[in-house]
């Protein structure tokens, strides 16, 4: 029998079957420890039923993956929607632009929500769009609790597999709730001593909010380390900067400090929002630093 591994939880894997629509508790089989393989949410996998006292099922096999994410720990995702909130707590760009980098080094499709429309200024959360709008990126602004930017999430993600990721209380749950129509997902609070939100997933999970339409809640992070990039090609990786590579007057520019830099003058002319390019060099300043030892 063939399914999808919707959670892990302890050393056990649940394991859904769209064709009987039942899940099957499993273990993992030891062949996967031997071979340094893990099974993963999102999985497709073949499984068998044992029917013991502790167990119903084994996974036997994880079938070929589209794509694996290490954070969050999700296997084959069509897209993943990060979602941030317009404030408590506010968005952290730095953040969202190591996982937009993270994500097109995977080549997996990934759109932005601006979560919290409710308590946020109009006009603040607005300009927070705009700045990935401007990357070419589908972006969305929501409010869990008021229902707002609904229907159009709902359009986006019907039919798809779609991992939520981004820090924790920005309202993921609260969204996966609002989409599913139901109460799915356990939700949390801010910190109002540390403007932080508390966790309340512990691990992915996929929640089926429609035939056909998955969503994959997350835990959520605080930071996160970019791998096998070097500084050299790091503009490659933003879209509203790769157009202009060539433009500028040198040929190796590092859109940094060289006279003549077109990348520098979108940034002066609005076309390329600053908040964009200061992670930029924070990057570029992260990577060369990281060169040295």
């Amino acid at each position: 029998m063939t399914g999808r591994i919707i959670r892990e939880l302890a050393g056990f894997y649940y394991v859904y079957s769209e064709e009987t629509g039942e899940t099957t508790q499993c273990r993992a089989k030891g062949i996967f420890r031997k071979k340094g393989l893990r099974p993963s949410v999102g999985d497709l996998v073949s499984y068998s039923l044992t029917n013991t006292e502790d167990v119903e099922g084994s996974v036997d096999e994880i079938l070929p993956r589209k794509n694996v994410l290490g954070r969050p720990p999700v296997a084959n995702v069509d897209q993943v929607l990060i979602v941030f909130a317009g404030k408590n707590p506010e968005p952290n760009f730095l953040l969202c632009d190591k996982f937009l980098i993270t994500l097109s080094q995977k080549d997996i499709p990934a759109a932005l929500c601006f979560n919290k429309a409710d308590i946020t200024d109009g006009e603040r959360i607005s300009s927070y769009a705009a700045i990935y709008e401007k990357a070419g990126l589908p972006v969305f602004v929501t409010s869990a609790k008021e229902g707002a930017g609904k229907e159009e999430l709902l359009t986006f993600l019907s039919g798809k597999l779609t991992a939520f990721a981004g820090p924790s209380g920005v309202g993921k749950s609260s969204l996966m709730n609002l989409l599913s129509g139901r109460e799915i997902a356990e939700t949390g609070e801010v910190s109002r001593k540390t403007g932080q939100g508390k966790q309340t997933t512990r691990a992915s999970e996929i929640y089926v909010a429609s035939p056909g339409t998955y969503l994959i809640d997350t835990p959520g992070f605080g930071s996160l380390d970019i791998a096998g990039l070097e500084k050299e090609d790091l503009a490659l990786y933003f879209p509203e900067m790769e157009k202009l590579i060539g433009r500028c007057r040198f040929n190796s520019c590092a859109h940094r400090q060289e006279p003549g830099c077109a990348v520098k003058a979108a940034v002066e002319e609005g076309s390329i929002a600053r908040e964009r390019y200061e992670s930029y060099c924070a990057i570029y300043d992260e990577i060369a630093s990281a060169r040295k030892y």
